[in-house]
Parts: structure tokens; sequence; C-alpha cells
């Protein structure tokens, strides 16, 4: 049985702290989230959803129910207990059916604010979400960006993820203060908590930070990666069904949705390439280790390799010279495209971008040989397994 209690507070160098001990398998912990002092006023102190949320994956993983030992929001309890572990277990069958049990449920409306907040990243959904909100009235227009450390810096939390996290920071935080907004850098140690893969688990790290805060934000629109005719329930990546996790999670107080869904990934880049601030501050690559860099973006990843590979489909890669290596991408394009088209196991990125890429040519004869070597390389490494 997980217990979790009652959070306490800390004010220390203009960063309020809010932490909860919870038992686990016979041990106390400390789960704590922290923020700037001058948000401590919609800090949720009198109930435990942020920490609930952000354990659930802890009880899903070992199979221990959960005792709330204070206040959770009825709304949240009821689709916890019903719906989302339900989903969860059938997306992951590793994950055990649990409980979640509270002392009290509230019904009451914390909010103190009728405005909405999304999380601003630089990379391609955070951008979308913010442009496609950009004509929205009250209470769903965007007032507040947030920039989060529960995993999308390093899984397993640390100084290492923690550091990159800071970096990380004052780009975002540059790019903020350029569209007139406040970003609300949150800290936490839930990642060394949990010590679970991120994509597996994001959607409810980065929403328990928000439901620290639920007296602030009415609405939150947190980042799809997909379309909504791409949902399916996925062992891997969470977030393809944040259409029902995000409606899981939304309380009396703060109503959470899953952003951008109307689009896929390739016109999201193509609606969001026409802004010229994000040419500026883009940043989708995901090898944060990369230390000989000479952009924004590593340039030889995947996800940057795709990003742009999609920009020049669009005729508007030269716009992002600033944050692209384009000489990298010369070098490295039809390699990329030869080893998408040689996979068994496509994702529906890559048959998104392959279908737009075969429109333009891209699909050339060196693509196709290439392709099929790669095939036979991945067969004979296969082959060769099986006889170690």
């Amino acid at each position: 049985m997980i217990k979790i209690y009652p959070p306490k507070t800390t004010e220390e160098k203009g960063e309020f702290k809010i932490a909860s001990v919870f038992e686990s398998e016979g041990h106390r912990e400390e789960l704590w989230f922290s923020f700037p002092s001058k948000f401590r006023e919609y800090a949720v102190t009198e109930q435990l959803d942020a920490f609930v949320v952000g354990l659930l994956f802890l009880g899903l993983k070992t199979g221990q129910d959960i005792e709330v030992c204070g206040k959770l929001s009825a709304r949240l309890y009821y689709a916890i207990n019903h719906y989302l572990i339900n989903a969860l277990c059938l997306a992951n069958t590793d994950y055990k059916k649990i409980k979640v049990e509270a002392h009290y449920l509230s019904t009451i409306n914390l909010n103190l604010r009728e405005i909405s907040g999304t999380g601003l990243s630089c990379g391609v959904d955070s951008f979308a979400t913010y442009y496609d909100h950009l004509n929205s009235k009250p209470p769903f227009a965007i007032e507040y960006f947030t920039f989060f450390n529960v995993g999308s810096h390093g899984d397993f939390g640390g100084e290492n993820a923690r550091r990159i996290f800071s970096e990380r920071f004052g780009r975002v935080k540059t790019c903020a203060n350029e569209l007139g907004k406040e970003i609300i850098k949150f800290d936490s140690n839930l990642s060394e908590v949990l010590r679970m893969n991120f994509q597996q688990t994001h959607s409810l790290r980065s929403i328990s930070c928000v439901l620290v805060i639920q007296k602030l934000f009415r609405n939150y629109y947190y980042a799809s990666s997909i379309r909504f005719d791409q949902f399916k329930l996925d062992k891997i990546r969470i977030a393809e069904y944040d259409l029902i996790n995000l409606q899981m999670l939304s309380t009396e107080s703060t109503t959470l949705w899953s952003s951008a869904l109307q689009y896929t990934r390739p016109e999201r880049l193509n609606f969001i390439a026409d802004f010229a601030l994000v040419s500026k501050y883009l940043d989708v690559c995901t090898n944060p280790y990369v230390v000989d860099r000479k952009k924004i973006n590593c340039s030889r990843c995947d996800k940057c390799i795709r990003t742009m590979l999609l920009l020049d489909f669009y005729d508007k890669l030269d716009r992002f010279h600033k944050v692209f290596d384009l000489e990298e991408y010369q070098e490295k394009r039809q390699d990329f495209v030869a080893h998408i088209r040689a996979k068994r196991n496509k994702e529906t990125q890559d048959y998104q971008l392959l279908n737009l890429l075969k429109t333009k040519g891209y699909i050339n004869y060196k693509v196709k040989t290439r392709s099929a070597i790669f095939r036979v390389h991945s067969e004979l490494r296969k082959i060769k397994k099986v006889f170690k």
C-alpha cells in the first residue's frame, strides 16, 4: 500500500516548495515540487491531487493500492478508479490494476483565475498549441507558459538532467519574453522517485505539476503529438492516447485539453513555420549530450533530420539556418530516408513522411538502392543472432 500524507510547504531564495511524505513497500520518501514564490497563492495545499497523479505509475508498476490520507478531488477520484487505471492497464499489460482510496473527497472549485496556460518547450507541438490559440478569448486565452523538470531532460532525473533543464530554460524564457508571456519554471524529484521511461509516462508526470497550481489555471493545454484519427492505446507512447488521459485528469478546478489534435505533425510544422519567432527558437533535438553542436539542434538525430526533411519539403528549410546545421542535413538526409523506408515496423510518422516525400521525387534510385541494402543488413543481423 502506498500512503500519501498531507503536504507541507517551505520557502527559500524565492522558491516555494510543496512536499508530501509517502510510504511505499515499508519505506518513507518525499515527493516535492518547487516553483517561484510569486505564484505561491495558487498552490493547492488543501488536496493531494498532484501527488496522487505523480505517484500513480509507481502504484501501477508495483501493484500497490494508493491510500490518500487527506483530501482528493472527487472528479479525479472517480475518473482514475473507473476509467484511467483501466485504460493504462489495457495499454500496458505490465501494469497491475490497483485502487485509489481517499479519506475525504472534495467537490470545491479552487480556481482563482479564469485563464489558461500551456507548456513551452519551443518544439513543434508546443508552438502549434500557442499559435492555434492566438485569437482565443478568456478563459481560453493563454496567459502563462510552463516549463517542467519531470523527465524530458533525463528519464531518471539527477544532477545532469537538472543541468540540462536549466540550460534549456534559459532559451525558452528568452522566447517567452519575446512573445510577451511569463513562464513558470517547475522543478521536482518525481523522476528520481518513479525511475521509469519518460515516453511511457510523460502525460501524468507533467500534469502533476499543473495540478499543484490549479488555483491559477482554469484551462491547461497539453500539446498532443498526434491527430484525432491516430488515437490508439500504445504500450510505448502514452501520447497516442492522451485524448483519454487528459480528460480523466481534469478536476473541478482545472480542465485539461489535448491540444492541436486537428493537425498531423507535418501540418503543424507547416503551420508554425510561417511565424518568424519559430525559425529563431525551434528546438526539436532529442540528443542533449552532443557537445560539438553548432546550432540549437544537433541536426543529426532522427528527430532533427525528420523535421528538416519536412521543412525542405515545404520549401521553408532555408528560413531555419539559425537553428539547424544545413550542411549536416545534406550529408545525412538520403541515408535517413532510406533507413525509414527499410524499416519493417513503421510508425505513423514514418508513413506520413514517406507519402509526402514521394510526391516530390525524394524517393529516387539512390534512396531505393540504399534502402534495399539496409534491409539486407538488418536481416543478416537477425540471422546472426539466431546462430549465436
